[in-house]
């Protein structure tokens, strides 16, 4: 099994994967710990998140492969049943959710999934 590359904060209110969702998708060259400053906003909000840093993607329009990786944290906090919100910094961000869009058409509940998003933040 792989190690996995995205970390899920849970709030005491959203413990029982209920409530809002934010996903926090990097900017190129960004660490974790940058994500996590914006997450804690979120977090002290009572909702769940999950912050992933995109690979460099450098040329031409990204994939379904592109966010593959992504896919099993939409499980682990049951997004198909909650409000999701998409907060993207830079283009890096942007590049993740149109590849998120493409994989998600492959998915089972992946229409599910696009009608809970309530919104994206551009940053």
């Amino acid at each position: 099994m792989s190690k996995r590359n995205y970390v899920i904060t849970r709030s005491e209110a959203c413990e029982a994967k209920q409530g809002p969702v934010t996903f926090l998708f990097g900017w190129a060259g960004s660490k974790d710990a940058h994500l996590a400053k914006y997450s804690k906003f979120y977090e002290d909000h009572n909702m769940t998140t999950v912050r992933y840093i995109t690979p460099i993607f450098l040329a031409g329009v990204p994939g379904p492969e592109l966010s593959q990786p992504l896919l099993p944290a939409f499980e682990e906090v049951n997004a198909a049943d909650r409000e999701l919100i998409f907060h993207l910094f830079s283009m890096n961000g942007c590049m993740m959710v149109t590849s998120l869009w493409q994989i998600l058409d492959q998915q089972r509940n992946g229409r599910q999934i696009k009608e809970k998003i309530k919104g994206i933040v551009f940053d």
